[in-house]
């Protein structure tokens, strides 16, 4: 089957005075979608790389936006994944340009950050910039666990206790640490117990009950 190349336009700039197409050779390989129309420009939409498939009406935008420093993967259809398919190894990287930068995945739904992990910004207090973290806003602002690079753990304190509802019965077991205490918290059937010990040093026992602290 032969494909085309069409160039047209690219952030305003025109590449040719009369389209040009090129023939590129690029057949469906075990069911793999390829290919069929490659043009700058999209839809109409200066600064837009356009990807379409072999039928025509799948495609990928690949939008570059100067005022907000993004490069933007869209589609018209649904794209579940993104996957990174090699013979050897797989990689990928993300090269920040000093500790006072971060360099982070978000995780969002309708453009709201849920999760962020990434290293942290050393502009961001509470950081040196040497952190992996996990958390719910950009640059670790709000970071709920961190891996120092010395190995280490640190974690923020907890919001609230957990209750039967978020755990799994007879199964899973949170660590967090609140009120000055860490605690363990496990639903045992319908009932959530928990082990304290007080990290100010002002009683050394451990606890056990059923009382959140």
């Amino acid at each position: 089957m032969v494909k085309r190349l069409l160039l047209s336009t690219l952030a305003g700039v025109v590449l040719a005075s009369t389209l040009v197409y090129a023939q590129i050779p690029s057949p469906i390989v075990d069911g793999v979608w390829s290919v069929d129309d490659v043009s700058f420009g999209g839809s109409g939409t200066a600064g837009v790389l356009r990807l379409c498939g072999v039928n025509g009406d799948e495609c990928l935008d690949l939008d570059i936006e100067s005022s907000s420093n993004e490069a933007i993967l869209s589609s018209n259809t649904t794209v579940e994944q993104l996957r990174f398919d090699s013979p050897g190894n797989a990689r990928v990287r993300i090269d920040r340009g000093a500790a006072s930068n971060g360099g982070e995945v978000q995780f969002q739904t309708a453009a709201s950050i849920d999760w962020v992990a990434g290293v942290a910004d050393s502009d961001t207090a509470g950081v040196a910039g040497d952190e992996f973290f996990i958390g719910t806003a950009a640059a670790g602002a709000t970071f709920e666990m961190a891996i120092h690079n010395e190995g280490w753990f640190i974690y923020e304190e907890a919001d609230a206790s957990p209750t039967c509802t978020e755990l799994d019965a007879d199964d899973s077991v949170a660590i967090y640490n609140t009120n000055d205490t860490l605690v363990f918290a496990y639903c045992n059937g319908v009932t959530m117990t928990y082990v304290k010990l007080l990290l100010d040093g002002s009683d050394t026992t451990l606890a056990h009950d059923t009382t959140a602290p």
